[in-house]
This record gives C-alpha cells, structure tokens and sequence, in this order.
C-alpha cells in the first residue's frame, strides 16, 4: 500500500503499484524522485517515481533477496541491502544499480554511514558488516552476539550503537572494529 497526499496530509489516496506486494522501505531524494522496495511472489522489488509518488513504476531487477532498507549516503550514492547478504549500489541517483559482494547470506536489515566512506550494515544472527571504501567492498566484524540486529547510528567521532532483538544492544567507541554488549534488557 501506497498513499499520497498534495494538501500536507489531510487527506490521502491509495497510489499502490497495479500489482500486490509488500514494501518495507521507502526513501525520496526530492519532492519529486523516490524509491520503494519490498518483495512480490518471494521476489525483491524496486518501484520508483518521478512525480512525487502520483505513480509509480518498476524497476526491472532480478535480485537474489528481498530488499529491506535502503540508504542515502550522499547526493549520487545509494546502497539497498535486504535478504541473502543482498547489496545494491548506485552512484547515478538510481539510474544503474549493480550488485556488491557482502561475504554473507544472511538478511541485512539496516545501514549507517558516516561520511562517503565509512559504513556499517546490521543483519540476522548478529551479523555487522563494514565498508570504508564506500560501499564497494565489505569485511564481516564479530559482534559477540547471535540476535538479530535490527538498528544502526554512529557518531562523527567513532562511537556507535546496534540495538536488537531480546533486549540487545551493542557499542563501539572505535569505528566499528570491535563491540561490547552493554545490556541485556528485556525479552522484545
């Protein structure tokens, strides 16, 4: 399901894709270019629009995983990961995208970058991955926990956090090299 508004959110109408699919994620650059992604009969989807989300279109992509979040690194570059260590990136504004090897199979569900080069995608079974060349190639980073990890977020200044699934969370005040558990809070 897609709704769009022209009056600020008073009111909205259905401007679904003409086929059935689950979206996960959606990101707009502007007013008027966007992306949402998702799955369609266990297949990654990727739908654009160019007039502010009045339509969309698909992308035509044969992808080895669904695709879960997408992320804006800067005004050209954007990376999608999703299922199966799916990674997507574009240095065009999404007019070409090409596969990147991430080393692992696992589902990748979110991603953070601190400037152009340096970035981290979280995933299933207490996967991190890192990349310090924009995205281009990735090494796995041993996170010490096997929940899945569901968020993201780092300082300029190399502190970071992951949050998961049972409570986890995680902390690196070194770029990401190494973590330590800082709680385990409650079964979520």
């Amino acid at each position: 399901l897609i709704l769009y508004t022209s009056n600020g959110g008073d009111t909205w109408i259905d401007k679904s894709y003409s086929e059935p699919q689950f979206l996960r994620s959606i990101y707009f650059d502007d007013d008027k270019r966007g992306w949402a992604m998702g799955w369609k009969d266990q297949k990654g989807l990727i739908l654009e629009t160019i007039d502010g989300g009045a339509s969309w279109q698909k992308k035509n992509f044969d992808l080895p995983g669904n695709p879960e979040y997408i992320y804006y690194v800067n005004n050209t570059v954007r990376l999608v990961c999703g299922g199966n260590g799916l990674m997507l990136k574009t240095t065009d504004r999404g007019e070409k995208w090409r596969m990147i090897e991430t080393g692992t199979g696992v589902t990748l569900i979110s991603m953070y970058f601190v400037g152009d080069n340096n970035g981290w995608a979280i995933g299933e079974g207490g996967v991190i991955i890192k990349t310090t060349d924009k995205g281009e190639t990735w090494k796995k980073v041993n996170s010490g926990s096997d929940a899945d990890l569901m968020d993201v977020s780092f300082s300029n200044k190399g502190t970071g956090v992951v949050l998961g699934t049972e409570g986890t969370l995680l902390r690196s005040s070194d770029w990401g090299e190494s973590w330590m558990s800082v709680s385990k809070g409650p079964r979520s």
